[in-house]
C-alpha cells in the first residue's frame, strides 16, 4: 500500500523525535500484527512525562495530539495531521525504568 503525501510528510516530521528526545531501542519488547513501529524508549521518564513532552513536541509540528484512552497498560494518543492519523501508546518499560513508544497501524480497540 503506498503511502500518501501526508503520511510521508507525518514520518518525516516524527523521524527526528528519535534523536531530539534521546530515544534508546527497545529490545525486548514483543510487536504483534497491530504494531506498525517500536520508536524506542526513554528511561529517563515516566510514561505521564514522556506522553505530555511528545504531545508538546507534536504540537508544535502542526500535529493534533489528543489521548484517546488511558489505562493501566498506558496512554494512547491519536495524532493527526490533516488526512494522516496514527496512533501512539506509551507504556511502561518491563523494568519500570521509563516509557516505551510504539505506533499502530490502526486504532486499537
Amino acid at each position: 500500500q503506498e503511502k500518501t503525501t501526508e503520511e510521508k510528510a507525518f514520518d518525516e516530521k516524527f523521524r527526528p523525535l528519535y534523536d531530539q528526545l534521546n530515544l534508546t531501542e527497545e529490545e525486548d519488547f514483543s510487536t504483534t500484527s497491530e504494531v506498525k513501529i517500536i520508536f524506542g524508549k526513554d528511561t529517563n521518564k515516566t510514561v505521564e512525562e514522556f506522553a505530555l513532552l511528545l504531545k508538546t513536541k507534536l504540537e508544535s509540528e502542526g500535529f493534533e495530539a489528543s489521548q484517546v484512552k488511558d489505562e493501566a497498560s498506558g496512554i494512547l494518543y491519536q495524532v493527526k495531521k490533516g488526512e494522516a492519523t496514527k496512533y501512539i501508546s506509551f507504556v511502561e518499560t518491563k523494568e519500570d525504568e521509563g516509557a516505551i513508544v510504539i505506533a499502530f497501524k490502526n486504532s486499537p480497540s
